[in-house]
């Protein structure tokens, strides 16, 4: 019923024209969409993979097709240049994906190659060919694990505590262990190390199942061959709003070094992780010798416009209708930044806010 109401809502403002003027987003801003894993199949990783983080292959070319019947796709490159000379860029799109999954070399490489279009991949260089994971796969893995019939039975005292405090539900499924990993997130870094530490010491280190792993410079250079465009989304992940200074441009200035020094070309364009950033971070970022930077949400900074361009972040269930096909009223109200209602973001990152003028 809900995704019926949803898509009911969607079509009537869709036909009536009223998504143009109830969006948030600007009509000469860009629309830059954002995904992080791309599936064979969204129901085979149910259960294996945060919830809101997939989008099927076959789901991704229908959002791609609606997207290329209505804007030029154009790349990171392009459009920084067309945004620099603060040109109109309401006819613009672009394609970014976080994370650097291997799965995005899979199956979204093939639909953008079929397709002609260029796209983005944001790369945590340290996990570029190891079995490493990234920050929020990991809290998940944990997560699981002490979660449901097959609990960990040895579960440190510094995770015990932070369960607790977060009121994590172990019978509550993907969904709940989902806001638990978020409240987990949102621990300081003081605090969190430590937890991570214990576990770490304790063996709970995994190598991880396909579905998780990162490209390796292989893919990575085979992306890039593809006319996809590689950035960063800093050494390990970490959440720049947390860090000291010292941390907050050794992620940012390795990052870059390591990329650059792995396929050979320079390295403009990064995304926050988690879309945490604030002025402090936006000036690291420029110091560090980033032309563009991206966010996840439509809050920006009036001082550093080129440092928080914002992105409408999309996965499986975002645009699909009432019977789980892609409906494009949906996308429409996306693109328009109508939905997600309210907005997903009720942080204004501690600076003036406002929606990013092109």
């Amino acid at each position: 019923m809900r995704r019926l109401a949803k898509t009911t809502i969607a079509a009537a403002l869709s036909w009536s024209g009223a998504h143009e003027w109830l969006g948030r987003r600007q009509p000469k801003t860009p629309l830059i969409l954002g995904y992080h894993r791309v599936v064979e199949s969204v129901a085979a990783t149910q259960g294996k993979i945060l919830p809101g983080m997939t989008i099927s292959q076959r789901m991704l070319r229908a959002h791609l097709e609606w997207v290329a019947r209505r804007y030029r796709i154009v790349s990171l490159d392009e459009l920084g240049a067309a945004l620099e000379r603060r040109e109109p860029c309401g006819k613009l799109a672009a394609i970014t994906f976080d994370d650097g999954y291997q799965d995005v070399h899979d199956y979204a490489l093939p639909v953008l190659q079929q397709m002609g279009l260029p796209a983005a991949v944001f790369v945590v260089s340290s996990l570029v060919g190891t079995d490493h994971l990234p920050l929020h796969d990991e809290l998940f893995e944990i997560v699981k694990d002490v979660s449901g019939p097959q609990a960990r039975r040895s579960m440190p005292r510094s995770l015990a505590d932070a369960l607790s405090a977060c009121e994590h539900d172990p019978r509550g499924g993907p969904l709940a262990m989902s806001h638990t990993v978020r409240a987990l997130l949102a621990l300081p870094a003081a605090k969190l190390t430590p937890i991570l530490d214990d576990l770490r010491a304790l063996g709970w280190h995994n190598v991880p199942a396909r579905e998780l792993v990162t490209m390796d410079w292989t893919a990575l250079e085979a992306m890039q061959r593809g006319g996809v465009t590689i950035g960063s989304h800093t050494h390990t992940h970490a959440l720049l709003d947390r860090e000291d200074d010292d941390r907050l441009i050794d992620e940012l200035v390795r990052s870059r070094s390591v990329l650059e020094a792995g396929l050979g070309r320079p390295v403009h364009h990064l995304a926050y992780p988690d879309g945490r950033f604030n002025l402090r971070v936006a000036r690291a970022v420029a110091t560090a010798g980033y032309k563009f930077a991206y966010t996840i949400c439509d809050h920006a900074v009036e001082a550093a416009p080129l440092l928080t361009i914002p992105r409408v972040m999309l996965w499986e269930g975002s645009c699909a209708g009432a019977l789980g096909g892609f409906s494009s009223s949906l996308m429409h109200c996306h693109a328009s930044s109508v939905l997600p209602y309210p907005s997903r973001c009720d942080d204004d990152h501690g600076t003036q806010s406002q929606v990013l003028p092109c």
